[in-house]
């Protein structure tokens, strides 16, 4: 419990950081859950004057555990988001902030936090009296998130600023008898919807907030009540909805975003002034619509409240969405969602676009419609597939905010498709699909043909093959008739197709680079699942088996690639010899050339050319000297299709401790990981300990005397994310070549390395400690999202990219660093923190740099 203390002048008054140690610490190591303990009683506690958070309950979402006396999880599953009924396992009742006194602080609540609710709070006087970016609807469908709280703030005290920052994401917010007294509002007395659609934020961002009770008397005439979006994505400012059943929005039951303008022409619907931030209020009921799914590129709405193509507004923020254009949500490529968008209730919508996969549909939420005292329906037809009549009591076992677990079958949604390999691919009216002068016939819309980008005729645009049809927001999708689902140069794949997809059952993988990983054929991976592409050339294509793929296991049999040729390598030559002297040997002993002295290295590169040489030379001479050193060798290469052959050396070096946390790229070898965790010493603080080679479960470098004996053609040093992932489940990358400057000083450890390319590997490894030197290295950017942002600090100008080696020596901290806040390593860590930037409370990336490597080319 926590009842009745007094904190003040410290960084945050009262901090409980859930996420820091997910899984416990110390004697507690996966006995616990820290993010999902319950609390005891909080009541009474006042947090004043300090420099961030007074109350701080960070990453907290209490569930019902099983525990023991000492407070040790018992059953595990307990720690689970559901039951396994599907269940919310949400504390019910909620946790309760009872009676909280907060002034003079810079922020009051959490970054993401769940059946909670604060009850009697008062704030005074801070610089934000709510921060809040991430929440649920309650477990127990009573709690209020807020109610009878006070939200004050004196003119005459030079501190403060009278602004609540609201979390968003797929949910109704109770916001319940609450009241805001003073001047020196910010951006908005009560803003909706803080940081949607960023990293650790909510999204997507059409989050319902319900206000029953708000008083805003207590405020100047003109201080604005309300805000669309704060801190956030473009979507934030158009997406959120604010619903009440009584006075709280001016006698309103809705409000929508200036920006979505069809809705003004809805009966019972008018513009607001400033004061409202320009609102669309109604009479009517408007609310939530979301889909879950994978990412289907673009799906368009259509129905009450928007407007045509030629109407709708491509400028930010809006990028169309007052059209109906809906946008996947990946919280910037750290989460897989899905689309949201507000709907008029008692309305027909219909919904187009290219599905695939699962796909879930739903509208607001049972507590709602409860507290707004009327039944929520709405009228779906799902183009090219099902019409559903959405309900908001609809049963949502395994749904959250964060989307649906489970597979399809076992989610009781009624508005649904299931569709393992894109059983319901939409196959657009042939008549909509036109030349730019004249329509088509129906058999027009073949491999490559000129068709148009929308054949339902939402846009004019005109494409061919593998181009891209432009869907607003510096976003594309790839033309319908193109040959694949998604062309490389276009931001998502198909929005329509005239060409239904090419499920190739068998194929072979197409390797530049042999890898070392295991491998094999899957035809569901047109559906993108994880794994595929693992050749960079055909989708199938799956790595399985072991290392970082090693939950994906690898089929028992042969997939596809070897059993064609296995057994027919000899089918003419060799009947005679067969039953006779060896009837197994035969076919299989590949190398027929050198029976005797080489009978070793001929089955590794042997599966590929068996076909050609083989038959003429076997039938005579094989088999009398072959029966007996053959037949061991060559049948492991035969039966799997991950044989490994190259043009180039591939060593792997990975010690088997080390946990890949960022997958290795395949035809690389890598020296060097340091897959940084916070809370952990990974790196050793002696130079001599590094330069001797080290290696755990989150770091190693292989030391200076295996980095001498390779044979290296090229380097490159990387920096990666992995709480950030792109589109294909890699962690947000970049990576730098590493030069070879032969005049690069020496480092005291790494004097018998031979090369300097060699020598600036060490001291990248933390071996510099010397004076400091500096090299100017190209800019290295991340990836798609992330291409914004670099190694140096995101503000620094004129210097990108200067690394200083051996910087910080003089204070024992870091080994090398570039400019500004840029990317650290320290070897004498600050604390537990050994990589990243250099100042982590200034960063301004979107993600956590928290990751590097070094990889070479081998001769």
């Amino acid at each position: 419990d926590l009842i009745e203390n007094r904190v003040a002048g410290h960084e945050n008054c009262i901090w409980t950081p859930g996420g820091a140690r997910g899984m416990g610490h110390g004697a507690a190591m996966g006995k616990v859950c820290p993010m999902y303990i319950p609390f005891g009683k909080i009541r009474g506690n006042v947090n004043h004057d300090c420099q961030r958070f007074g109350l701080y309950l960070d990453n907290q979402y209490p569930r019902n555990l099983v525990r023991d006396s000492d407070g040790f999880v018992t059953d595990p599953g307990s720690c689970a988001e559901f039951t396994e009924d599907g269940r919310d396992n949400g504390l019910a009742p909620a946790n309760v902030i009872e009676d909280e006194f907060d002034y003079h602080n810079m922020f009051i609540g959490a970054y993401a936090m769940g059946d909670v609710s604060y009850v009697r709070y008062k704030s005074l006087n801070n610089d934000h009296a709510v921060y809040w970016k991430d929440s649920k609807n309650f477990a127990d469908g009573v709690s209020h998130h807020m109610i009878d709280c006070v939200f004050a703030n004196d003119a005459t005290d030079p501190v403060g600023t009278l602004q609540v920052f609201g979390p968003s994401g797929p949910f109704t917010f109770l916001f319940t008898n609450n009241t805001f007294i003073g001047s020196r509002v910010g951006s908005a007395a009560l803003n909706a919807g803080q940081h949607c659609g960023l990293v650790g934020a909510g999204g997507p961002c059409n989050v319902q907030y319900l206000l029953r009770g708000v008083d805003w008397s207590g405020l100047d005439e003109d201080s604005k009540r309300i805000r669309f979006g704060v801190n956030s994505e473009d979507d934030g400012e158009v997406l959120p909805i604010f619903i009440s059943p009584d006075n709280s929005l001016g006698g309103h039951r809705s409000m929508v975003s200036q920006h979505l303008k069809g809705f003004e022409s809805i009966e019972g619907c008018e513009r607001q002034s400033s004061v409202w931030d320009s609102a669309i209020a109604c009479d009517a009921d408007i609310r939530r619509l979301n889909v879950w799914s994978v990412d289907l590129g673009v799906v368009n709405i259509s129905g009450p409240g928007y407007v045509s193509r030629e109407e709708m507004t491509m400028d930010r923020p809006v990028h169309g969405l007052d059209g109906g254009i809906m946008y996947y949500e990946t919280n910037w490529g750290t989460t897989a969602k899905g689309y949201g968008a507000p709907v008029l209730l008692g309305g027909n919508y219909s919904l187009s676009g290219h599905w695939e996969g699962d796909v879930f549909f739903e509208v607001s939420d049972p507590i709602a419609q409860e507290i707004m005292g009327k039944p929520e329906t709405l009228s779906l037809n799902v183009t090219g597939s099902i019409d559903c009549e959405l309900l908001a009591t609809d049963a949502r076992e395994f749904m959250s905010p964060k989307g649906v677990t489970m597979d399809a079958a076992d989610v009781p949604l009624p508005c649904k498709i299931i569709s393992p390999i894109r059983e319901t691919l939409i196959e657009p009216d042939p008549g909509l699909i036109s030349d730019p002068s004249e329509n088509l016939d129906d058999d027009m819309c073949e491999e490559n043909a000129e068709v148009h980008c929308c054949p339902d005729g939402s846009c004019d645009d005109v494409c061919t093959g593998d181009s891209c049809c432009p869907t607003g927001a510096g976003t594309n999708s790839t033309c319908p008739s193109a040959a694949v689902d998604k062309a490389e140069m276009c931001t998502h794949s198909k929005a329509f197709s005239c060409r239904p997809p090419e499920v190739r059952l068998t194929g072979e993988c197409a390797w530049v680079n042999e890898p070392w990983d295991d491998y094999y054929w899957e035809p569901s991976c047109t559906s993108g699942i994880k794994y595929c592409w693992a050749d960079g050339i055909n989708a199938e294509c799956r790595f399985c088996g072991t290392g970082a793929f090693a939950d994906v296991p690898c089929p028992t049999e042969a997939p596809t690639e070897e059993p064609t040729p296995a057994p027919t390598p000899v089918p003419t030559p060799a009947p005679t010899p067969v039953p006779t002297p060896a009837p197994t040997p035969a076919p299989t002993p590949v190398p027929t050339p050198v029976p005797t002295p080489v009978p070793t290295p001929v089955p590794t590169p042997a599966p590929t050319p068996v076909p050609t040489p083989v038959p003429t030379p076997v039938p005579t001479p094989v088999p009398t000297p072959a029966p007996t050193p053959v037949p061991t060798p060559a049948p492991t290469p035969v039966p799997t299709t991950t044989t490994k052959t190259t043009t180039r050396e591939l060593v792997n070096l990975v010690p088997a401790e080390f946990t890949q946390r960022c997958a290795h790229q395949v035809g690389w070898t890598y020296v060097l990981d340091y897959s940084d965790d916070r809370s952990k010493n990974d790196v050793p603080d002696e130079v001599t300990a590094i330069a001797n080679g080290f290696s755990n479960s989150n770091a190693f470098y292989i030391g200076n005397t295996k980095l001498e004996e390779l044979n290296i053609e090229s380097a490159q040093m990387c920096a990666l994310s992995s709480g950030a992932r792109l589109g294909d489940g890699a962690c947000q990358w970049s990576c730098i070549d590493i030069p070879d400057v032969e005049s690069w000083p020496a480092c005291d450890a790494c004097d018998g390395l031979s090369s300097g390319m060699k020598r600036f590997i060490a001291e990248l490894s933390g071996q510099a400690w010397g004076d400091t030197q500096t090299l100017t290295l190209p800019t290295g950017t991340f990836q798609d999202w992330g291409s914004t942002q670099t190694w140096s600090d995101p503000y620094t100008e004129g210097k990108q990219g200067r690394l200083e080696i051996g910087h910080g020596q003089n204070q024992g901290t870091s080994s090398w660093h570039i400019h500004g806040n840029g990317l650290t390593l320290w070897i004498k860590q600050q604390g537990a923190r050994e990589f990243g930037a250099y100042h982590a409370s200034r960063d301004g990336r979107p993600f956590d740099v928290d990751t590097f490597q070094i990889r070479v080319k081998l001769m």
